[in-house]
């Protein structure tokens, strides 16, 4: 059975696709958006709207390790399994706390913040040399990424200034993104089938929106590239932002 979606709400539904398959192709801050998205076609239950992106940026995930599996840092990115997977757990009991009309509210607060940290790390605020390294960054930085990745599935910019302080350059950084969100957020699924997030109506959904994820990943790839960066994170921030407080409202 399809979700009783307005018309708009399905072209909605496909620009998330293509801004899920767009980011995973690496094109930066992107895949934030698709969050408060999600969460407006979901209105009425935000929190599935976290179960409901899963499978698509699984999907996405994998055909972003086809493409770029060659390029991962396994060595590096081994310190930031556990921590996250602590974050993930406590996200999960999170959750399970907060009820639909808190949930909005909190995430739209926690979109603001990691906007905030997006423009630090594009204006210089946080730089590679700045940075710090050992196992206490590798563990702040990891619960984060798990806390942030099961309550909303916003974690990639916290994940972005961890592997920055790693010094990879653009291929090799998205290689390890890819293959570590494809693994963690595998691990997320038993948690969110178990909040009732993933359902059959869900799944049909997340089928329907296969072409668009697939579109979305040859345009980041081939196209979006070639549009000024300066111009394109402008625009993904200011409709991030108009998006997260409506989630205020």
């Amino acid at each position: 059975m399809l979700p009783d979606f307005t018309c708009l709400e399905w072209i909605l539904a496909l620009v998330i696709g293509l801004l899920v398959g767009c980011s995973k192709a690496g094109v930066p801050g992107i895949g934030l958006l698709t969050v408060p998205l999600m969460a407006e076609i979901y209105s009425n239950s935000a929190r599935q709207s976290t179960g409901v992106l899963l499978p698509m940026l699984i999907f996405a995930d994998v055909c972003a390790v086809i493409y770029y599996h060659r390029h991962a840092d396994w060595k590096r990115l081994f310190p930031l399994f556990p921590p996250t997977i602590l974050g993930i757990v406590c996200g999960y009991f999170a959750l399970g706390q907060v009820s639909d009309s808190q949930f909005k509210p909190l995430i739209g607060w926690m979109i603001i913040a990691l906007v905030a940290l997006m423009i630090m790390n594009k204006t210089g605020w946080i730089a590679r040399d700045k940075l710090p390294e050992g196992k206490l960054f590798a563990w702040s930085a990891g619960f984060l990424v798990g806390v942030t990745t099961m309550m909303a599935n916003a974690a990639g910019p916290v994940a972005a200034i961890y592997l920055l302080a790693l010094r990879m350059d653009k291929v090799e950084f998205i290689g390890t993104n890819a293959w570590f969100f494809l693994l963690i957020n595998v691990f997320k699924v038993p948690f969110s089938f178990h909040l009732g997030f993933i359902e059959k109506e869900s799944l049909i959904f997340n089928l329907i929106e296969l072409p668009m994820i697939l579109f979305g990943i040859y345009v980041g790839i081939k196209v979006v590239r070639k549009v000024s960066d300066k111009m394109f994170f402008r625009l993904v921030l200011f409709l991030t932002l108009f998006s997260a407080v409506r989630m205020l409202m």
